[in-house]
């Protein structure tokens, strides 16, 4: 928004940033519960709203049971978005956000996030290059430098390192 980044409040910043890592977590409570921590004053049908969108709602009542370990990875994951989505924060990272989840699991959050963010920033970090193709800019990294940047349709074209690796992850997954 045309501020520099030193001249906002790091409080009022951080409540413009979501983020969601690979590691998700949970805190001994309710599935309810967890997710509220994305905006502790949220009403039962933001919290259920939000639920939705990351398609962990046919849990909401569901009980976390950490005895017995019976929540998947996969669900972890959609009730860390579920706080994302019920915070609303300007400003999205994700990292590697889908890598425990099944491939329709997966289509139908990127399609929610996609739909509910298509204003506001988001960066994906991504080792899955099926994901990187609707994106309006992609910088190609390797060993912390940048490599190339572009669209998808940029970068395959250029024929470069992208597209080599691109062409190697789509083959994985034909054979």
């Amino acid at each position: 928004d045309d501020i520099n980044i030193k001249d906002y409040n790091l409080y009022e910043l951080r409540k413009k940033i979501g983020f969601m890592s690979q590691e998700s977590v949970l805190f001994k409570k309710g599935l309810y519960e967890n997710i509220l921590y994305g905006k502790l004053d949220a009403t039962k049908e933001e919290a259920f709203t939000a639920a939705t969108k990351a398609s962990i709602h046919n849990f909401i009542n569901y009980k976390i049971d950490y005895k017995n370990n019976l929540v998947s990875e996969g669900q972890k994951q959609r009730i860390n978005l579920a706080r994302i989505f019920l915070k609303n924060p300007d400003i999205l990272l994700l990292e590697n956000i889908t890598s425990l989840l099944d491939r329709e699991n997966s289509n139908e959050i990127l399609k929610n996030i996609s739909e509910y963010y298509k204003e506001k920033t988001l960066i994906n970090i991504t080792h899955d290059l099926t994901l990187t193709t609707k994106y309006d800019t992609i910088l190609f990294m390797d060993k912390g430098n940048l490599i190339e940047q572009g669209t998808h349709e940029e970068l395959l074209a250029k024929n470069g390192k992208y597209y080599k690796l691109y062409l190697k992850f789509v083959e994985k997954w034909i054979i």
